[in-house]
């Protein structure tokens, strides 16, 4: 391992680790706000905000939290993700999301239109009293979800609304607000200096307020899953690039084995090789938020060295070569490892000979397949089967008509499978 690559990766495992996270947290309950300010950045058609919206004033009084509301202007969309496909794929998660954990959302709920989204916009615009704001929130949403345009203009009638100069200056000045505090998207909470993503990360925020375990006291989840169809395999949609694709393989294998499936693993190229932008804030909060994961998980994390480059290429035909092997799975294991907590290079020999030897593979016969490109023919059918599932990012996961994104979903989907034995 070159010095270079060897001093990044301490350096990052520095940034990611409780000290740094210690002193970030410490610098802004001193210079902040203070510890009972909690902010929410909330859009309209975001789905995920609608879910979080139900939550909040439950979450503020048991935590004695002061809210701060900050709407984001529409239309909804990941900075960097493609925004039709996110906004209907967001509207099918967020349905499974409310029956797993009792929210209300319209079970037949559409993508929103835009000038129904603009006028619910103008609704929340105007300046209320933040707790106030999340309750017209859920009527709001409620409404843009559910198609009901005369309800919409009902609230508009009883709760007024912003003229529409207004409510694009003040989207402007909230966009550049989000950006300052360092991140790009909506449905978010902020507390301390620290992002909490939806409902999903509740629990690392109640054990933060209340230090008690890391279990959520405000989330109740459902006792009786909706069966799903158990075929005899499950694909998981996977890229050396992406941390939460490693946090995915050790629970996703024990999966398989609890339920007797077969896996199959359909690799893709990073998103930033299939022209999808991934800008720094976003990656800044992946890895962040994937240490808090790991730490949860137990698994390993923080001494990273990027794979982005000429180590993908060689990864992608290591996998193909360990594929017809049978050690697929034992390789992304050993290749994820190595590059996400071990910091280790793809593009050095050495430290992929260490990788793949692991791994189970003979490394004369690998060191000759690393400039194979025969695996850029199966790579790009992976991508055009996650297109068909209506989805573009990893991991993702595929079980007969069942398809979701995320390694957070993995618990559900066992939920459901054990539900349908």
């Amino acid at each position: 391992m070159a010095l270079k690559t060897r001093l990044r990766a301490s350096a990052l495992d520095a940034l990611l680790g409780e000290h740094a996270r210690a002193l970030q947290t410490r610098w802004h309950r001193t210079l902040g706000p203070g510890e009972k300010h909690l902010e929410v950045y909330f859009r309209v058609d975001d789905p995920y905000s609608y879910l979080l919206a139900q939550v909040l004033p439950a979450l503020c009084e048991r935590y004695d939290l002061k809210l701060q509301f900050i709407l984001l202007g529409p239309p909804f969309g990941g900075e960097g993700l493609p925004s039709d496909p996110l906004r209907a794929y967001a509207v099918r998660d967020a349905t499974g999301l409310a029956l797993q954990y009792q929210f209300a959302f319209p079970p037949d709920a559409k993508t929103p239109r835009s000038d129904h989204a603009q006028l619910a916009h103008r609704i929340l615009a105007v300046d209320r009293e933040a707790l106030t704001q999340i309750r017209i929130a859920e009527k709001v949403c409620e409404s843009l979800f559910g198609g009901a345009e005369q309800t919409l203009m009902a609230i508009e009638k009883e709760h007024g609304a912003a003229d529409e100069a207004m409510a694009k200056r003040q989207s402007a000045r909230h966009l550049r607000l989000l950006q300052r505090r360092g991140h790009y998207q909506s449905g978010m909470l902020r507390h301390v200096g620290e992002w909490y993503w939806g409902i999903e990360r509740l629990a690392h925020l109640e054990r933060k307020l209340s230090g008690g375990p890391l279990a959520s006291q405000i989330l109740r989840r459902r006792h009786n899953p909706p069966p799903i169809e158990k075929p005899d395999h499950l694909e998981f949609f996977f890229s050396f690039r992406s941390p939460y694709s490693y946090l995915a393989i050790e629970p996703i294998a024990s999966l398989c084995r609890k339920h007797d499936l077969n896996l199959t693993i359909r690799p893709v190229l990073p998103m930033v090789m299939r022209g999808l932008a991934v800008p720094f804030a976003k990656r800044l909060y992946i890895v962040r938020d994937c240490k808090r994961e790991a730490l949860r998980l137990g698994i390993p994390f923080g001494r990273i060295c990027d794979p982005l480059g000429p180590g993908i290429g060689r990864a992608m035909a290591l996998f193909h070569h360990a594929e017809e092997r049978g050690f697929g799975l034992d390789f992304i294991r050993s290749a994820t490892r190595g590059s996400w907590s071990e910091g280790l290079d793809l593009a050095s020999d050495t430290d992929m000979e260490q990788m793949a030897t692991r791994a189970g593979l003979r490394w004369n016969e690998a060191r000759d397949r690393l400039g194979d490109s025969h695996w850029k023919a199966k790579v790009e059918a992976n991508r055009e089967a996650l297109d068909d599932l209506g989805l573009w990012g990893v991991p993702s996961f595929s079980i007969g008509h069942w398809s979701a994104w995320g390694q957070d979903r993995i618990g559900w989907l066992d939920e459901q499978l054990t539900a349908g034995n």
